[in-house]
């Protein structure tokens, strides 16, 4: 029966596994497709993020734009009226400058301000000012090449050099006439402009302010002006319209703020998490797989058991039955003969009956069912009552019995008895023929030490741990004729387990195995079934 059911037990098993490969691959797919969607939420995220900030950039123009012609540009080229070609107005002094309107900014001594005029017919220049010839020289010779926007009531022009900008209209065919500013005349403007417009403007609900957006304005020979910092954020660029058009406004939205702008804010990349929970779900597969490989080499070790155990009750069936067929038959040729069958009739009945009770106290454990009557337990008299049962079979003198009468320990007898008796016969199995072995107890710590010694090959320290689970063997003894159920010594690490005691193996003082239990001391001996 064992075989067929091992093997639907491997079919099942290879149909879990099967099972459980698809759902990682299920689970990897659906990792994939949530990590796509917030990619692909991401992206449009982004997007409405980059068009807020070209919305930003272009509120920008529209509020610097006018605030310089209104308040800044055109009233020094209004100047200009009253003086015939080429002659020039004298240029004010900043601080005669009125620039209450963008909340009179004060402007730095050091500024220049140059007015000039050009006639690109003969590449002629006048200026009055405080700027360098060599600078408006440089405005007069870029002025021919200058496509001028007529859209508008003047344009700007940056010098190479990257400190002055040209404001300036046309004056008649070939002419020219305008101002030359000191680039960071300019700020003021764009100051004005961030501290009195709301660059998006449908974030007034909101409560969305532009301290939280990132502003660089370039020209074509650097930067003009900068405010806050663009760390970690999405940024669009803006050109700005008709005479302005050399210069660049890059506005960058923090995504910290993005939750004003976008309902849910910017969505986070899920993919550590999906790589966690794909991880753990990896993990759980693999502790599954690896239980089923366990459970698989149970069934093989308890199928080999039952075997085995099937063997053992065979061989001393066999025997009662050819002994008790000989005295039946009357077969014996004399006294000695009869009384010699009736020992081996009693002695295999008796290992039957060993066999059967571990197997009834397996079946027991496994289902706790086990539970221990302690009393106090005279060590000697255990150890000589299982040295008398094993006698008939192999010969007292084969047992050397080291333990004083003195020693009681605090067990259940019926269990103390098993185990010691499956000690013993794990020693005859696996220890020399004929060699003795060592039954002994001494107190040691509060503490009743009792051991089995056999004088074999001994326990290897790397299977030391591995021999007391159920159905296991030693490698050496697997496929070895020495028969073996492999519940013996699980049985008695768990009736161990029951009575708070210990077990374990060590190596014997002269040579092979010593098995060690471990009881706690009684002081005294309590009445005995």
């Amino acid at each position: 029966m064992a075989g067929p059911n091992l093997g639907e037990g491997v079919a099942r098993n290879l149909a879990t596994m099967i099972l459980l490969s698809a759902t990682i691959c299920v689970v990897a797919v659906l990792a994939f497709q949530v990590q796509d969607a917030v990619r692909s939420h991401r992206e449009t995220a982004e997007s409405v993020l980059v068009d807020y900030s070209g919305l930003a950039g272009r509120e920008l123009i529209r509020g610097f734009a006018p605030a310089l012609g209104y308040y800044g540009v055109s009233p020094l080229l209004r100047m200009f009226r009253d003086q015939t070609w080429p002659e020039l107005p004298e240029p004010p002094r900043l601080t005669d400058l009125d620039l209450s309107a963008i909340n009179n900014p004060t402007m730095d001594p050091a500024f220049s301000l140059t007015f000039c005029r050009f006639d690109l017919s003969d590449g002629a220049f006048w200026m009055r000012g405080t700027h360098r010839r060599a600078t408006v020289a440089a405005y007069a010779a870029a002025l021919p090449a200058v496509d001028y926007d007529e859209g508008w009531p003047f344009s700007l022009l940056f010098g190479a050099d990257g400190t002055t900008v040209l404001a300036y209209r046309r004056a008649a065919e070939q002419r020219f006439e305008g101002v030359v500013l000191d680039t960071g005349m300019l700020v003021p403007f764009f100051d004005w402009v961030l501290a009195n417009r709301r660059l998006i403007p449908i974030s007034r609900v909101d409560g969305f302010e532009n301290a939280r957006l990132a502003v660089q304005v370039l020209s074509p020979y650097g930067e003009l002006y900068r405010f806050g910092r663009e760390d970690g954020a999405i940024a669009a660029e803006t050109p700005f319209d008709y005479g302005f058009k050399e210069i660049r406004v890059r506005i960058a939205v923090d995504t910290d703020s993005a939750a004003s702008l976008i309902i849910g804010g910017l969505p986070r990349s899920r993919l550590p998490l999906l790589l966690v929970l794909l991880t753990l779900s990896l993990l759980l597969v693999g502790l599954t797989l690896l239980q089923i490989r366990r459970e698989h080499d149970l069934a093989q070790r308890q199928s080999d058991s039952m075997a085995s155990i099937s063997h053992e009750l065979r061989t001393p069936l066999a025997q009662i039955q050819m002994f008790s067929e000989t005295l039946l038959l009357d077969r014996v040729r004399s006294p000695e003969e009869r009384h010699r069958a009736l020992e081996i009739i009693h002695a295999e009945t008796r290992r039957m009956g060993d066999l059967v009770d571990n197997v009834i106290r397996f079946a027991g454990t496994l289902h706790g069912m086990n539970r221990p009557r302690l009393t106090g337990v005279a060590v000697r008299s255990v150890l000589a009552e299982q040295v008398a049962h094993f006698a008939p079979m192999v010969g007292a003198e084969r047992f050397q019995l080291i333990a004083p009468e003195t020693l009681w320990l605090r067990g259940d007898l019926r269990f103390v008895r098993r185990m010691v008796r499956n000690l013993i016969d794990n020693a005859l199995k696996y220890g020399p023929p004929g060699e003795p072995i060592q039954l002994g107890a001494v107190r040691r710590d509060g503490r009743i030490l009792l051991w089995v010694e056999d004088r074999g090959e001994g326990v290897p320290k790397a299977e030391r741990r591995r021999i007391w689970r159920r159905f296991e063997r030693l490698a050496r003894h697997r496929n070895a004729a020495v028969a073996g159920t492999g519940i013996g010594l699980w049985l008695v690490r768990e009736l161990a387990r029951c009575q708070n005691a210990r077990a374990w193996v060590e190596d014997g003082h002269a040579g092979g195995a010593r098995f060690v239990l471990a009881f706690a001391a009684a002081e005294t001996g309590e009445a005995q079934p």
